[in-house]
């Protein structure tokens, strides 16, 4: 059973890299949520590992779930609306090229120097707005997974999950090890104080 928690711990810890080499890539920006539903699905069993196997899996877990809302908190963009439309066809200006464009032209297709510079510009604003639409919204759908055990709780709510499922709040040990991992994160502040007093 140990292996395969740590098969499935170093499957997060890689969608967790991939993710932080250049989120917003159509190819990385899901690796969170991947990593996030790996994480849901360990069952750490206390009866099937030995005391020392189940705390060193229980604090690399509870640290990948941390990492996983330091990333989000990090990205998401609450309510997010681009300072421009998006568009899937970008034109150029109606006279810029000599024939009716199907689709977006090739902006070689522009003779005019200033035009088609204007219009590459375009096109690369136009590229970065698709993909941020695209990067938030896979951050809402990671939002939604990080509520789903308690929506009230919201995006906190995997973290204090795990962590009353794993860790006895009577016990000392285990509360500073939480108090530890929380207190020297990169979370905000008020999700800080949050989780330590919803759970302690």
């Amino acid at each position: 059973m140990k292996n395969n928690i740590v098969d499935d711990l170093n499957r997060v810890d890689r969608n967790i890299a991939d993710f932080k080499k250049e989120p917003i890539l159509d190819a990385n920006n899901a690796r969170l949520r991947g990593a996030l539903m790996i994480l849901n699905r360990i069952n750490i069993s206390k009866s099937e590992l030995t005391v020392s196997e189940f705390k060193e899996i229980r604090l690399r877990a509870l640290k990948a779930n941390v990492e996983i809302l330091e990333l989000f908190e990090k990205h998401y963009i609450k309510n997010y609306k681009p300072a421009r439309p998006y568009y899937l066809h970008l034109l150029p200006p109606i006279d810029a090229i000599d024939e009716p464009a199907f689709g977006s032209p090739d902006p070689d297709e522009i003779k005019n120097q200033k035009e088609q510079e204007k219009y590459k510009q375009d096109i690369e604003e136009n590229n970065r707005i698709g993909m941020e639409i695209s990067f938030q919204g896979e951050l809402t759908k990671l939002k939604y997974l990080l509520e789903t055990p308690d929506v009230k709780a919201g995006h906190i709510a995997t973290v204090e999950y795990f962590i009353k499922n794993n860790y006895e709040n009577t016990n000392a040990d285990d509360k500073a090890e939480v108090q530890y991992i929380i207190e020297s994160s990169n979370l905000n502040g008020h999700d800080k104080n949050k989780i330590i007093n919803d759970i302690f």
